[in-house]
């Protein structure tokens, strides 16, 4: 076979490979630019939102807004234990009312529920609780 007699021809397929090729790899970098710009854009999200919540984390006022939960019912109602950032509080014997204000103050402070158990018995309900913060 007599290459020379197709040597125009062999050169416009090989160009034409080349050319799919390289746009094949073009296309191909520039969605991996684009999910990499969205990647960072993400983690840069993610440590923005990490400050942020180390910041209220961090908050000297909450072990002040916590010592309110001690005051909400009679003392006799409460077992109180606060260690450092740490509570465990039982409640014996609430009513309807004073439950209701008690899980209103705690799911409107910024702590780390690790406990939460509340039981009913008759009219009346106990509940456990344990955060940090």
């Amino acid at each position: 076979m007599n290459f020379m007699r197709y040597k125009n021809e062999l050169i416009l397929v090989g160009s034409i490979i080349f050319m799919v090729l390289s746009y094949i790899y073009k296309s191909n970098t520039a969605s991996e630019v684009q999910n990499l710009a969205v990647n960072s854009q993400q983690e840069y999200a993610e440590i923005v939102q990490a400050n942020n919540l180390s910041n209220i984390w961090s908050n000297k006022k909450i072990t002040n807004k916590i010592k309110v939960l001690n005051t909400i019912v009679p003392s006799s109602k409460i077992q109180w234990n606060q260690k450092g950032k740490k509570l465990v509080a039982k409640y014996h014997n609430l009513n309807e009312q004073e439950l209701n204000k008690i899980l209103n103050k705690i799911l409107n402070l910024t702590v780390q529920i690790e406990v939460m158990n509340i039981s009913r018995s008759d009219k009346s309900y106990n509940m456990e609780l344990k955060c940090k913060w």
